[in-house]
C-alpha cells in the first residue's frame, strides 16, 4: 500500500490492523504513512509508542530522528540517531543516517566517522567525500567519487560531485566527466553551466553559447536568473566576433536585454 503512495488508504489500512490487535510493526507502518501524508505530531506518536512496545527496535528511533530534523531540532535528531546505532550498530544506514544528521548540526568530524562506519554505501562515500574535498583532501575524495560513481553509475548527483572536483583540481577529464553526467539526467543544468564556462575560459565560444543556452533551456526557478546573465554576459562580451543580428536574436529568444 505504501509502493503506490497512496497514504491515506495506507493509513487507514493500518488503522484497522491495530484494531484488531496492537503491533510494532502495524505502528510503526502507520507512522510512516501519516508523516508521508504530513502529520507529523500523529507520527512522532506512533513512533514513540513503538519504542514502549518494542524498545530494542532501532526503526523508531532512526524516523524520529529524522521528525526532529524536519521541525530543526538537530541536536534532537543527533540523539535519536545514536540510539538507533547504539541498538543496531551493523546497520549502515543507521550510521549514515547519523552522519547526515551530525553533518547538518555542523559536528563534521563526527559525521566522518559516522561515514566511514557506513563507507559500504554509495551515499557515505559521497558526503564523506564532500566533507573531506571541503577539507583540501582532494586525493582520497575524488578516489571516493569514483568508488561511488562505480557503485551507482546512474546517479547524477554523484557524477556532477566528481565532475566538479575534477574542475576544481584543474584535472584534464573534468570536461569529459560533465558530458558523460550530463546523459544521467533529462534536465543536466549544472553539466551545462559548467561545461559553457569551460568553454568560455578556452576561448569556444559556439561551444561555450550552445552549453550555455542548455543551461537556460535547464535552468529551474532558482537557477534561471544565473543561467541568464552568464549568457548574457557571453553574448555581450562576444558581440564584436559574432554577426550581430544572431546576437540580438538569441538575446530577444532568451528574454534579455543587451
Amino acid at each position: 500500500m505504501l509502493r503506490r503512495y497512496d497514504y491515506a488508504a495506507a493509513a487507514a489500512e493500518f488503522r484497522n490492523g491495530l484494531a484488531v490487535s496492537e503491533s510494532a510493526e502495524l505502528l510503526l507502518n502507520l507512522g510512516v504513512a501519516v508523516e508521508h501524508a504530513g502529520h507529523l505530531d500523529e507520527a512522532k506518536r506512533c513512533y514513540e509508542r513503538v519504542i514502549t512496545i518494542a524498545p530494542t527496535d532501532s526503526r523508531p528511533h532512526a524516523n524520529l530522528g529524522a521528525l526532529a530534523a524536519k521541525r530543526g531540532a538537530l541536536d534532537e535528531s543527533v540523539a535519536c540517531h545514536r540510539k538507533a546505532v547504539a541498538l543496531n550498530p551493523e546497520d549502515p544506514w543507521l550510521s549514515f543516517n547519523l552522519g547526515d544528521a551530525l553533518e547538518d548540526a555542523g559536528d563534521d568530524e563526527s559525521a566522518i566517522q559516522a561515514y566511514e562506519a557506513s563507507i559500504a554505501l554509495p551515499n557515505a562515500k559521497n558526503n564523506l567525500a564532500g566533507l573531506l574535498e571541503r577539507r583540501g583532501d582532494y586525493a582520497r575524495a575524488e578516489a571516493l567519487y569514483a568508488e561511488c560513481c562505480a557503485q551507482s553509475p546512474e546517479d547524477y548527483d554523484f557524477a556532477v560531485n566528481r565532475a566538479c572536483l575534477a574542475r576544481l583540481r584543474g584535472a584534464d577529464d573534468a570536461e569529459a566527466l560533465f558530458e558523460a553526467a550530463a546523459t544521467l539526467s533529462e534536465r543536466p543544468y549544472a553539466c551545462a553551466f559548467n561545461l559553457a564556462e569551460l568553454a568560455a575560459a578556452r576561448g569556444d565560444i559556439q561551444t561555450a553559447l550552445a552549453s550555455a543556452k542548455e543551461a537556460v533551456s535547464y535552468a529551474d526557478a532558482d537557477e534561471i536568473e544565473d543561467a541568464r546573465e552568464f549568457l548574457r554576459s557571453l553574448l555581450e562580451a562576444w558581440r564584436d566576433s559574432l554577426d550581430d543580428a544572431n546576437v540580438i536574436e538569441d538575446a530577444l529568444a532568451h528574454g534579455l536585454e543587451i
